[in-house]
Parts: C-alpha cells; structure tokens; sequence
C-alpha cells in the first residue's frame, strides 16, 4: 500500500504530502516494535505527532481532495457519464 500511495502522491505533484509519507515509513521501518503499538489514540510516538501536524498543516494550505481530483480528472480513460447511464459492473 505504502508504495501505491507514494506514487499516487507523487503523481498528484503533492511533494510535501509525499516526504511526510515517507519520513513515517522511514520511522516504521527504524522503530518496528514501537510502530507496531502505535494506535493513533492512546499510544502516539512524539515524532509521529509531529508528522500528523505537518501533514495538517500541508493540508490546510493545499488539500489533498483538490490535488486528487485535479489528478483523476487528468486520466486519459476518464469519461463523465450521466446518473441514468450507470450500470454497476457485473460479478466476477
């Protein structure tokens, strides 16, 4: 997962989302057994914290939606279809 959203990030041109994704899988990586307890809520490592109020503040000022959007609107297979025309996809 962390290599697809690395690349969606960079194809977005999100560079400062991206760095931060990738200080967190540094630090995972460094500290497997303390990234194992993390659980957003109760156990935080500091420098997590630290990721999350860059990440929020990254976000504030250019949001991660719009550069999404603007990215999946660029996709050449990308076509708008009205409510009325959409059938879902048949089970596999």
């Amino acid at each position: 997962m962390s290599r697809s959203a690395l690349d969606a990030l960079d194809e977005m041109g999100a560079e400062a989302l991206a760095a931060i994704l990738r200080e967190m899988l540094d630090w995972a990586r460094a500290h497997p057994e303390e990234a194992g307890r993390q659980n957003g809520f109760e156990v935080r490592a500091p420098a997590l914290d630290a990721l999350d109020a860059r990440f929020y503040a990254v976000n504030d000022g250019a949001p991660m939606s719009v550069a999404s959007a603007r990215w999946i609107a660029g996709w050449p297979d990308l076509k708008v279809i009205e409510d009325a025309g959409w059938r879902p996809p048949a089970p596999r």
